[in-house]
């Protein structure tokens, strides 16, 4: 829960903390893989950390790591008309890749899969929809501390675009866009 606060309020430098420890402490190799434990204690050697009852049946922690998870990936279609992309991905990241996640647009459901590449000099963010979305806005960011954005393109065009401080993070929102599939580029200076 303290992960998915952080991620919503966009203060991506505990956000980045929270993410890396719950994927280093919910990937139990000997528990069949993935669990949520209810917590962690260090080991009486102090030598390494111990889930606590780290099993799959601990639905309500398993469940709030994917909420975490899904806000991450930020696809908001609670209103179907007008999709909002607003990926939240560590800072330290530098490329994420997202297949086949279902979204609903308009009154049918359909996937999205889409990359975020990330580095000091720009960002792309390449999205590709079964089918024709009417209307959608992206938000792109943690903008790297010290560059501005000089410019967007959208499949190469310049397209506006919103700067915005947000939590401990800048982020660039670009306007209504539609479209199959495309590709966005930030420019920083």
């Amino acid at each position: 829960m303290m992960t998915q606060s952080a991620l919503l309020l966009d203060q991506m430098e505990d956000a980045t903390q929270f993410i890396n420890t719950m994927v280093t402490h919910c990937y139990l190799p000997h528990l069949d893989g993935w669990a949520g434990p209810e917590g962690i204690i260090l080991h009486k050697s102090g030598k390494y950390y111990v889930p606590v009852n780290g099993y799959m049946g601990q639905d309500s922690h398993v469940a709030d790591s994917h909420k975490a998870l899904r806000l991450m990936i930020g696809i908001d279609d609670n209103n179907p008309e007008h999709l909002k992309l607003v990926p939240r991905f560590p800072i330290a990241w530098d490329t994420v890749s997202v297949g086949s996640v279902p979204v609903l647009t308009g009154e049918k459901r359909q996937n999205i899969a889409y990359t975020y590449s990330r580095n000091q000099e720009k960002q792309v963010f390449e999205y590709t929809f079964d089918t024709l979305v009417n209307s959608f806005d992206v938000r792109l960011g943690p903008i790297p501390a010290g560059k501005s954005v000089k410019n967007v393109f959208l499949n190469g065009k310049a397209i506006p675009f919103e700067q915005l401080n947000s939590g401990d993070s800048n982020w660039i929102c670009t306007v209504v866009l539609s479209g199959l599939q495309g590709k966005i580029e930030l420019g920083f200076e």
